[in-house]
């Protein structure tokens, strides 16, 4: 998905560039969601094709499924850097937390179904997603907490910046001024909630070896998304 109102330096992903990706996914087995995510830990160095994309990332919004090859195969200093090279937002305000025109959905989350019922977290995703697009619909700023770091792959967190990306897009071409700040927290046990032994259990077992690195990629990862439409904290 590209932000609405392409510019002329804006570019659509080439087919030949599809056709390479589609061929860089194939073979790999999906990950089993209830045990440990290694691939969670940032790639050492950036594959050529993940170099690519995040030099294309400064004139497009990347797609889905470029946002996951570069989730997984891009390091982290070159994930960061791309992301830097994002145009700011200098004209999205940051509303203070008491400020009436900020609905904040404090309550941190990824927006995956497959959390939701594993965890047992309320209000059930379709709710909530349902209060995004209210907020964001009567032009409001929304504030989404982005948790990472418990029992969510690489795929689930670039489902949640697509899905927070998906919805912000749809309301600005009624609302212009419909905007998201994210906040990027990484999980503590005390956050993991249902079932109060295989959940956490699983998230303990899952939690990356360095807590600070991961959460900087899912911090780039979400500017790279989101684009300049979105502060990321």
């Amino acid at each position: 998905m590209r932000r609405p109102g392409p510019g002329p330096d804006d570019m659509p992903m080439p087919p030949e560039r599809f056709a390479e990706l589609v061929r860089s996914r194939q073979g790999q087995p999906a990950p089993d969601p209830l045990q440990s995510v290694p691939s969670r830990e940032p790639a050492g160095a950036s594959s050529d094709l993940a170099a690519e994309l995040l030099a294309e990332s400064a004139h497009r919004i990347l797609e889905s499924g470029e946002l996951l090859l570069v989730s997984e195969e891009a390091s982290l200093a070159d994930l960061e850097a791309a992301a830097a090279a994002v145009p700011a937002a200098a004209s999205l305000p940051l509303p203070a937390a008491e400020d009436p025109m900020l609905v904040a959905l404090a309550e941190p989350r990824l927006l995956c179904p497959r959390l939701y019922e594993v965890a047992g977290w309320q209000p059930p995703l379709p709710e909530h997603l349902r209060m995004l697009e209210g907020a964001l619909r009567a032009g409001l700023a929304v504030g989404q907490t982005m948790l990472v770091g418990h029992v969510e792959t690489l795929p689930e967190r670039v489902e949640h910046v697509v899905r927070l990306r998906e919805l912000r897009d749809a309301a600005r071409l009624a609302v212009p001024t419909a905007s998201i700040l994210v906040a990027v927290q990484t999980a503590t046990a005390a956050q993991i909630p249902g079932d109060p032994g295989r959940a956490p259990a699983v998230a303990e077992s899952a939690r990356p070896g360095d807590p600070d690195a991961d959460r900087r990629h899912a911090e780039a990862l979400a500017r790279l998304a989101l684009g300049p439409q979105a502060v990321v904290a």
